[in-house]
């Protein structure tokens, strides 16, 4: 059981934020159970996306086990592999059991199939019938059925909310599937990214020429990194960190989480760029000291309240 406790009831997002920081400077990343508190607690909070509520509504009401019909039949092997690593992953961190592969994937297959009917390209009466090209494993939704320790049903209870809030396509990369965005291009690169480029080069400007000089950019590499939600990046402990602040702090924290994780190798990467071997390297191990600490989260902050209103009009948020 969650050891948090808050002093008032019902209390705002704003007091759940401060609650949510001084738990981190005691510790917060090391208990799971506490980080997923903190994000069921901020999800009661966000805006919804009405337009997505009103198209959601019969999957809304449908019991978990009734989508068990109206969703593809199989997904493809690429996806069964994901979903076989993620669960590898979980048992060897002690948050699963064996035999989860067979949850998430059924987890995954509702998901897929959900998001694509939310978006207009399928059909809840005609299964498997898409016009959205695969879009790579769900990494987001993976880490969340890590936190929920295998639990399936509570875990498409939570996604299936988070799914109708504002914003969430920017830090859960399958979700801009049921968006405007789907059929051009993921808003992690056409909106987050140039976020992420923009405060880069006011906020670290000889990080950003150095960027430049290299022949690479910042949005290569971040995009890289949300989309595999800081997988085979960061430790377990800032993965799931990472994840609640996005719900907690904002959907435009991956914007200033970016920044100051680029920040902490800034003399690695103005060394390397006259090697050309930049871009190889930070989507290698780059990040392999890089720990979300106190002292990172507070830059992060830092840089939301110079920045936040700007990028919050660009994110549309």
């Amino acid at each position: 059981m969650p050891v948090v406790i808050f002093l008032v009831r019902n209390p705002s997002l704003g007091h759940i934020s401060k609650v949510f920081m001084e738990e981190i400077a005691n510790g917060l990343r090391r208990r799971p159970s506490d980080v997923l508190y903190f994000m069921t607690q901020a999800l009661d909070h966000l805006p919804m996306n009405e337009k997505l509520e009103s198209v959601a509504t019969d999957y809304k009401r449908m019991p978990y086990e009734d989508l068990h019909d109206i969703v593809p039949p199989d997904l493809i092997p690429f996806y069964r592999h994901g979903s076989e690593l993620a669960v590898r992953y979980g048992i060897g961190l002690g948050m699963l059991e064996t035999g989860g592969v067979t949850a998430l994937n059924e987890l995954m297959r509702k998901l897929y199939n959900y998001l694509h009917y939310v978006s207009g390209s399928s059909d809840a009466t005609s299964p498997g019938v898409v016009t959205i090209p695969f879009q790579g494993y769900d990494w987001f939704a993976a880490s969340m059925f890590l936190l929920h320790q295998g639990d399936a049903r509570r875990c498409w209870k939570f996604l299936n909310a988070l799914a109708r809030t504002k914003g969430a396509e920017l830090f859960w990369p399958q979700r801009s599937l049921a968006t405007d965005h789907a059929e051009f291009i993921s808003p992690i690169f056409s909106l987050t990214a140039h976020c992420i480029e923009m405060v880069l080069q006011d906020a670290l400007p000889r990080l950003s020429s150095a960027f430049q000089l290299s022949g690479c950019t910042p949005a290569q590499v971040c995009q890289q990194w949300m989309l595999q939600c800081f997988w085979n990046y960061l430790n377990w402990p800032d993965i799931q960190l990472y994840l609640a602040c996005c719900l907690v702090l904002g959907a435009d924290f991956p914007v200033y989480f970016c920044v100051a994780a680029l920040r902490s190798v800034q003399k690695q990467i103005i060394e390397r760029t006259p090697k050309q071997d930049l871009l190889a390297w930070l989507k290698e191990r780059c990040l392999a000291r890089f720990r979300l600490t106190p002292d990172v989260l507070s830059y992060a902050r830092l840089l939301q309240e110079l920045y936040g209103f700007q990028v919050r009009k660009i994110l549309q948020i």
